[in-house]
């Protein structure tokens, strides 16, 4: 069976989570990011967008540094997904 492509690895915010409890879908609720976004880019299959930048470290009490690694940061864009969740909030 192939392994799962985890371009950027796991990031380390996956530990933070694990270490406090935090289920993804609790984080993706809270924070309006898509479920399935937020685990692609935990996981390391994508890179981190510049909403999670902004929305997962004020959410989680933590720098960016702490929690995403400096090649997914430097990779990442926008992502259409984290700002439909928001526009169906507002």
């Amino acid at each position: 069976m192939p392994k799962p492509d985890t371009r950027y690895g796991h990031q380390p915010i996956l530990v933070v989570l694990l270490s406090r409890g935090i289920k993804y879908a609790q984080l993706a609720r809270e924070s309006g990011i898509e479920y399935n976004h937020l685990a692609n880019v935990i996981t390391g299959r994508t890179a981190v967008s510049k909403q999670c930048l902004q929305i997962l470290p004020d959410a989680l009490g933590l720098p960016v540094e702490e929690l995403f690694t400096q090649r997914s940061i430097d990779d990442g864009g926008y992502s259409s997904k984290v700002a439909l969740r928001q526009s169906v909030q507002s």
